[in-house]
């Protein structure tokens, strides 16, 4: 497990650091995020609604490929037990951001179209050791000055054996940028 979480670490200073030299500042980078998130039974879920309460980096801007990293805990909604929970731990990267699309009215402000494809870790905090291996894909995600909304992103979960699958799905995920 520990070496593991060295060759996490390992991985994503090297990703941070060979995205420094190529992006430019949005004039934000972090924030908070909330979600809604439901999973089909297996491996450590609830049968339940999980409350998503996540902390964001986003530190550059690209046209293409912008790079993020979030983390937090996923709280069963069905239990008041901090143990239920799920710790999550993310890489993302939005694939692009289009002006000009058939979501553009679907709000107010203006927006682009900024599709988002995502990898990461989760673990019980009941069970640490149990290392679950997750990829997300939220295709219906707008994206506004301070803010970021998608409705109805789809996860793949499977341990680290790929003994076995669960999906989940994300009612809704906001993103606002704090800093």
């Amino acid at each position: 497990m520990r070496n593991r979480f060295i060759i996490l670490i390992a991985a994503v200073l090297l990703f941070v650091s060979a995205a420094a030299g190529f992006g430019e500042t949005s004039g934000w980078t972090a924030g908070f995020q909330i979600s809604s998130e439901g999973f089909t039974e297996g491996f450590s879920f609830e049968d339940s609604e999980y409350v998503g309460i996540e902390l964001f980096l986003e530190p550059w801007s690209f046209d293409f490929l912008t790079p993020a990293l979030n983390t937090g805990f996923l709280l069963p909604v069905s239990s008041t037990m901090f143990a239920d929970s799920v710790y999550k731990a993310e890489i993302s990267l939005e694939l692009f951001a289009l002006k000009k699309h058939i979501f553009k009215n679907f709000i107010d402000l203006e927006n682009r179209w900024a599709p988002l494809i995502s990898g990461g870790i989760m673990f019980p905090v009941s069970n640490p050791d149990q290392l679950l291996l997750n990829l997300g894909v939220s295709p219906f995600r707008l994206k506004t000055g301070s803010g970021r909304y998608s409705i109805l992103a789809l996860d793949v979960v499977t341990d680290t054996a790929f003994s076995g699958v669960a999906f989940g799905i994300k009612i809704f995920d906001f993103r606002l940028f704090l800093f």
